[in-house]
């Protein structure tokens, strides 16, 4: 038998080798849906009543490692970063989430960062998302979002827990409790929502606080910056998951 040339047979070869490098390829590609958001309920079913906790934490864990979200009758807000999750309770006291605990509204993400920046100015909160809504390829999508370092002054809420029978929005907000931080280092993690999802989810910036030391925080009502690092990260998708029966049924919501 003739035997190939050595370039022949690496010419041969070639094609097979190309395959099998783009299948490697493939397979360290996530999945769409491994980078999309989980969320639990809707923030228009929270506004109208739907208050008792229902997905336990510990399902929410394997749905994502960063996220915000809030407990049975608003008890406290909630803040993972890193697998990390917090309860940030009405006096701001921040503790790690007992395994028990279960949520009636909730958001997470397992977080890949696409975009870094650094802002090293003074700036409000406003002027930031300004800022960084036009670095961002789109608007038309949701974006995990990350934003660390130093932090001039934050003005952030809580929320006592609420009983049966659940008051409305209106009376829950009058009783939240506020408080403000200077000169603070730590973590806003949350997200930003497209306006055609309001209803479905905060439209716009949403973010919960959590200092370096992990021990103080709120949901974020206002800000000004001094130095930080903003990671984004663009999902994928939105999945939405529901409960079955209980108070979302029976929620009167626009159909």
């Amino acid at each position: 038998m003739k035997r190939l040339p050595v370039q022949s047979k690496l010419t041969a070869l070639l094609p097979l080798l190309l395959m099998a490098a783009c299948a490697q390829f493939g397979a360290q590609k996530p999945e769409p849906e491994a980078d999309a958001i989980y969320q639990y309920q809707t923030f228009g079913g929270l506004l109208a009543g739907a208050l008792e906790g229902v997905l336990p934490y510990s399902v929410l864990r394997e749905k994502g490692d960063f996220g915000i979200g809030t407990f049975d009758g608003l008890d406290g807000e909630m803040w993972a970063l890193d697998g990390n999750f917090y309860q940030i309770l009405s006096d701001g006291k921040a503790v790690p989430v007992a395994p028990g605990h279960k949520a009636p509204f909730a958001t997470v993400k397992h977080f890949r960062t696409d975009l870094t920046v650094r802002f090293d100015e003074p700036l409000s909160c406003a002027e930031l998302y300004q800022k960084l809504d036009a670095l961002l390829p789109t608007l038309n999508v949701p974006y995990a979002v990350r934003i660390g370092g130093e932090f001039a002054g934050l003005k952030t809420r809580s929320v006592a827990r609420k009983f049966r029978p659940y008051p409305g929005i209106e009376e829950i907000l009058r009783s939240q409790i506020e408080r403000e931080f200077g000169n603070v280092r730590g973590d806003l993690v949350g997200f930003r929502f497209p306006g055609y999802l309001a209803g479905v989810q905060v439209a716009g910036y949403h973010l919960h606080f959590l200092n370096e030391a992990r021990t103080e925080g709120g949901h974020m009502l206002d800000c000004r910056i001094r130095n930080v690092t903003v990671s984004v990260d663009r999902a994928t998708g939105l999945k939405i998951a529901y409960g079955t029966g209980g108070e979302f049924d029976a929620l009167k919501l626009r159909p």
